[in-house]
């Protein structure tokens, strides 16, 4: 389904959204009108029948998974991403729909197979999903098809992705196809240097792989500060108080110094400030560091 075709379902008068589906209660149907998904590898054929004949294939313009009171017709949250649902036609060119669990997507539950034509008419099977204890396996909400990463991340900044899956599951993070430690499931990385990072996760049960998913991480540098000061003045910067190691330089040059960077320029011109600060104090976080970069103008 394109969005000009979910606009235009989101779009349809009420009072015609009523006469269709009053009119497919007498009209269109689904056999069988009950369906039950056991196994992940099940497929259950639907067929469409207009008045008690079977409908043809393009006659239907639409096919989605719903649940049942989510909301009115038009306006509810689909579910078809948890299926494997197929619109096919027999000889007699006459709708035939295979519809399946999706193998990794998949959620126990009851859901509502919807079925629309060009006339408007519609028409619903319920499905129930009963699939055994490690064949329903959902992954979060950011994980599914479509989630893209944040813009940018900050360099020295951690980098969290925790995944709320259910226990029993093995999950195996790559960094650039390095393996990272995960002990409770989620990356917690700290990005080295600026680029482009390869973010990969493995989600296995029993040693089975189920489901991977990969993504690119872009990191950035700290904006650089701007800071104007007097020609052959003496001028301060002080480093951040949340780490415990603090190194500083002056246009390349390393430059002696603690957390308070005490400093000046003979002579106007431009310059760079860099102090790097690592070891944080929050032991949460130990592999944290901050590079900021001031740009600093002296003037007569």
């Amino acid at each position: 389904m394109s969005p000009g075709q979910l606009t235009a379902w989101l779009t349809v008068p009420a009072l015609l959204v009523a006469h269709a589906i009053s009119a497919a209660a007498g009209e269109l149907r689904l056999a069988p009108e009950s369906i039950d998904l056991t196994r992940p590898d099940q497929v259950v054929e639907v067929l469409v029948l207009q008045r008690d004949a079977p409908a043809q294939r393009e006659h239907v313009v639409r096919i989605w998974a719903t649940i049942p009171d989510s909301g009115p017709t038009g306006t509810e949250s689909d579910y078809t991403y948890r299926f494997r649902i197929e619109l096919a036609s027999a000889a007699d060119g006459s709708a035939r729909i295979r519809i399946a669990p999706h193998p990794t997507l998949a959620e126990h539950g009851r859901y509502l197979l919807r079925v629309a034509t060009r006339d408007g008419d519609q028409a619903s099977a319920t499905v129930h999903v009963r699939l055994g204890p490690d064949e329903a396996l959902i992954p979060p909400d950011w994980i599914r098809p479509g989630w893209v990463l944040p813009e940018g991340f900050m360099l020295g900044r951690r980098l969290v992705l925790s995944p709320d899956v259910r226990p029993g599951l093995e999950l195996e993070w790559t960094v650039n196809r390095q393996p990272q430690p995960s002990p409770d499931g989620a990356l917690d990385f700290v990005p080295p240097r600026v680029g482009v990072y390869d973010l990969s996760l493995v989600v296995r049960s029993r040693g089975r792989e189920v489901w991977t998913w990969s993504g690119l991480a872009r990191v950035m540098p700290e904006p650089p500060l701007s800071l104007r000061v007097r020609a052959g003045k003496p001028f301060r910067l002080a480093a951040p108080p949340e780490f415990r190691a603090v190194s500083w330089s002056v246009d390349g040059a390393p430059v002696e110094s603690a957390t308070i960077l005490t400093h000046s320029f003979a002579a106007p011109g431009l310059h760079a400030v860099v102090c790097t600060a690592s070891d944080p104090v929050d032991p949460g976080s130990p592999f944290a560091f901050r590079v900021i970069t001031w740009e600093v103008s002296a003037v007569e």
